[in-house]
């Protein structure tokens, strides 16, 4: 079990990684892009695998840490937020529960297909929430302390 749960971590940081390779993000973004992804799937991890938090429950918080990182990192480095945000929500969104609605589409199973693309919306809502919250929260620290 520890095992797997290293080997996710790890994958969520080569995912971003990677990702700065594909999308020619400068390399002194690496390290930072990819500890931020690896954090937020550790957090991930942690409420829904250790505690038994919902997995949106789960992607809302994970998410959240992910934009609140990137957005300090983006002030330090003085780099587009998106540099480090897109790079560490990767590893959350929903792919897998998109392709078992379209499987069980498919497949017939049509309540199954409602009920799996239901959940995978609410995820992806709450990645956006998370988003959203935390763009809100640091226009207004911004709007407060100009010098930030």
């Amino acid at each position: 079990m520890t095992i797997d749960i290293l080997v996710e971590i790890l994958i969520s940081f080569f995912v971003a990684f990677g990702f700065g390779i594909i999308f020619e993000v400068p390399k002194k973004y690496f390290l930072h892009m990819s500890i931020i992804s690896a954090l937020g799937r550790t957090v991930f991890i942690v409420l829904n695998e250790i505690s038994g938090y919902s997995v949106v429950v789960s992607t809302f918080a994970a998410a959240f840490l992910i934009a609140a990182l990137s957005h300090v990192q983006a002030r330090v480095y003085k780099a587009p937020v998106t540099v480090f945000l897109i790079a560490g929500i990767l590893p959350l969104v929903p792919g897998m529960g998109m392709y078992q609605s379209v499987s069980n589409f498919m497949d017939g199973l049509i309540l199954d297909a409602v009920v799996e693309m239901v959940y995978t919306f609410m995820t992806a809502g709450a990645i956006a929430m998370a988003i959203f919250i935390v763009d809100s929260v640091f226009k207004v620290i911004k709007v407060k302390w100009p010098g930030m």
